[in-house]
């Protein structure tokens, strides 16, 4: 039996190894093109979608160069980022972050805290069968994208004009391996849930429920279903991100999972970068894609 010293320092190794795989997996998804298009620069990767304007769909991840390079690398992603006139862009943060004085230069620099999140693991036993006889979750194909794409806009309530580029953003992932679900209520689709696998890790994306259909259980349904979906496709980890000190966080505290760590977006628009994007430096080397018509 382990002393409450040992059980601590169990505890301590196994989030960091969580941290490291977690963050790796988010590197994993932009580099294999599954969360968004990616390009890859030394020291970090930018995931970019410019058919939908924010900062969650466009933006930097993996940073990890010196203190000496950060001008470098704050050019070259301005320049890459100005070239697809994508208006808005952040940098994904961690307390991997290197260098460790990346935030305060960001801040210095007119970038500012726009979002902090909670990366989650799930934590608890067999999720089970969640669903009750009213409930009906579909896993989705190609030809039913456009009515996923219609829930998951009115379920987040943004903008009506985004709808297209998630048309193509969700129709790419699906290509990608990705897993989506819809769930029916009486034969109307009233939720949206995605997972996307890498690394031995299925990440769940896109949980939402419209309005008037909230607090019924749909959402933990769905994210159930796509847990059970990550352990049978062999996965050994399973990850969400949401609003830290929200009530999504408390209501996956719930069902089972717990905070392994919190990420921060901070944001700046390119017109407010000044003459920084025509700097002279190397441009980051596009992945392979496919362009989605």
């Amino acid at each position: 039996m382990e002393s409450g010293a040992q059980s601590i320092g169990t505890k301590r190794r196994t989030a960091m190894r969580n941290l490291e795989g977690l963050e790796r997996f988010w590197r994993s998804l932009i580099c294999q093109q599954k969360l968004t298009a990616g390009a890859e620069l030394p020291g970090a990767v930018i995931a970019f979608w410019p058919d939908i304007p924010s900062f969650r769909l466009n933006h930097v991840a993996g940073i990890d160069v010196g203190e000496e390079d950060v001008e470098l690398l704050l050019s070259r992603v301005t320049r890459y980022i100005t070239s697809r006139e994508i208006p808005t862009f952040g940098f994904r943060v961690s307390s991997l972050t290197r260098p460790p004085s990346f935030v305060s230069m960001l801040e210095s620099r007119g970038f500012e805290t726009r979002d902090e999140d909670s990366v989650m693991v799930y934590t608890g036993k067999d999720p089970g069968d969640g669903t009750g006889d009213a409930l009906d979750i579909r896993e989705v194909e190609e030809a039913d994208i456009d009515v996923f794409s219609q829930v998951s806009v009115m379920a987040y309530e943004m903008p009506s004009g985004w709808k297209r580029g998630f048309d193509k953003l969700f129709l790419h992932r699906l290509r990608r391996g990705g897993r989506h679900y819809l769930a029916y209520v009486g034969g109307v689709p009233v939720g949206t849930c995605a997972l996307l696998s890498s690394m031995k890790t299925g990440g769940i994306f896109s949980v939402g429920t419209l309005k008037d259909h909230r607090g019924r259980g749909i959402a933990t349904a769905m994210t159930l279903r796509a847990v059970r979906d990550s352990i049978g496709e062999g996965n050994t980890l399973h990850t969400l991100q949401t609003e830290r000190g929200g009530y999504a966080e408390r209501l996956y505290n719930r069902i089972g999972f717990e905070t392994d760590h919190t990420v921060a977006f901070l944001v700046k628009t390119v017109e407010e970068q000044g003459r920084v994007h025509q700097q002279p430096g190397i441009l980051p080397r596009p992945l392979e894609s496919r362009r989605l018509n």
